[in-house]
C-alpha cells in the first residue's frame, strides 16, 4: 500500500521536471548518406515570443559507432530577426577522456546533445535562424547521420 503514494510522488516529480524544460525546437536534420559535405548547411528556425525567458541551446548529433574522430567541429551562424548575424566555431566532444562515446545509443548509432549556450536571453522578438556547417578538415565527413538543435526554456 505504501508503494503507491511513493510511485505517485516520483511520477509527479518527473512530470514537474519535464514540464519546466519546454522545448521551443527539438530537431534532428538528416545528413544525406551519413556523409556530411561542407555545402550541406543545416538551418533551424526558432520563433522567439518572450525576450525575458532564459533558454538553453543544445546541438544535437547522431553519429555512427565507427565514426573515426573524437570530436566534431561545426561553425554556427546565428541570424536575428532584424538581420544581424554572428558566427562561432564550436568543438563538440563525442568521447570522454577515456575514449568512450558520450551520449546514448544501441547498436551502431550514438545520439547526444551538446550544451552550446546556457541560460541565454534572445534580445528581439521574431524568428532567429541558426545555420550549422560542418567544419572538420575532412570533406565529406563520413559517419554523421543527423545534426540539429534543441532550444528549451
Amino acid at each position: 500500500m505504501r508503494k503507491l503514494p511513493l510511485a505517485l510522488l516520483a511520477t509527479g516529480v518527473w512530470v514537474s521536471i519535464a514540464c519546466t524544460q519546454r522545448a521551443k525546437v527539438d530537431v534532428f536534420l538528416p545528413v544525406e548518406g551519413a556523409s556530411w559535405d561542407y555545402a550541406d548547411s543545416k538551418t533551424i528556425e526558432v520563433k522567439v515570443e518572450d525576450t525575458a525567458a532564459l533558454n538553453d541551446v543544445y546541438i544535437n548529433v547522431r553519429h555512427a559507432g565507427d565514426y573515426e574522430w573524437q570530436n566534431l567541429y561545426v561553425k554556427i551562424r546565428i541570424y536575428s530577426p532584424q538581420g544581424d548575424s554572428t558566427s562561432e566555431l564550436v568543438s563538440i566532444p563525442l568521447t570522454s577522456q577515456e575514449g568512450k562515446w558520450i551520449g546514448s545509443g544501441l547498436g551502431s548509432l550514438r545520439t547526444m546533445r551538446h550544451l552550446y549556450k546556457e541560460q541565454i536571453q534572445f534580445k528581439q522578438l521574431g524568428t532567429y535562424r541558426f545555420v550549422i556547417d560542418q567544419y572538420m578538415r575532412v570533406n565529406p565527413l563520413a559517419g554523421i547521420h543527423d545534426v540539429g538543435m534543441r532550444v528549451s526554456q
